[in-house]
């Protein structure tokens, strides 16, 4: 009977981590090296797993609109970090801070965001570049 018990406990134990270890995404599309920042208007946020978004269009050097995707931490981390799903609205004006997408698009990683004028949550914990496979 205890068997049986260990047993089950270990198979749902087995099946929640396997769950959390497959969910594992990588940040290689990041230039964690470079920080940049930009400014636009908050088109859409998504704070959702496995990871959240904000869609900001920003104002090009030409003075042209493009829409920038900025990936953050998932549901859990914000709302730890003391982010809400109101913390950031359609029609916001936003100062990010990034790590920019290695392919020059436009999107990144958000470091810290202020919203409006109000730094919002904590910011973001350093991304540890993974090393690059031989």
């Amino acid at each position: 009977m205890k068997y049986r018990i260990a047993l089950r406990v270990f198979a749902i134990a087995a099946t929640l981590l396997a769950g959390s270890v497959s969910a594992h995404h990588s940040f290689g599309m990041f230039d964690t090296g470079r920080r940049m920042t930009i400014d636009g208007v908050v088109k859409e946020f998504r704070m959702i797993n496995p990871h959240s978004f904000l869609v900001v269009m920003v104002k090009g050097t030409d003075g042209k609109e493009a829409e920038w995707w900025i990936e953050s931490h998932s549901l859990l981390v914000l709302k730890r970090q003391g982010w809400t799903r109101q913390s950031v609205k359609a029609g916001d004006q936003v100062h990010l801070i990034i790590n920019p997408l290695r392919t020059a698009q436009p999107g990144g990683y958000m470091l810290e965001a202020t919203v409006n004028g109000q730094l919002v949550g904590q910011p973001a914990p350093a991304v540890v570049p993974s090393e690059p496979s031989p």
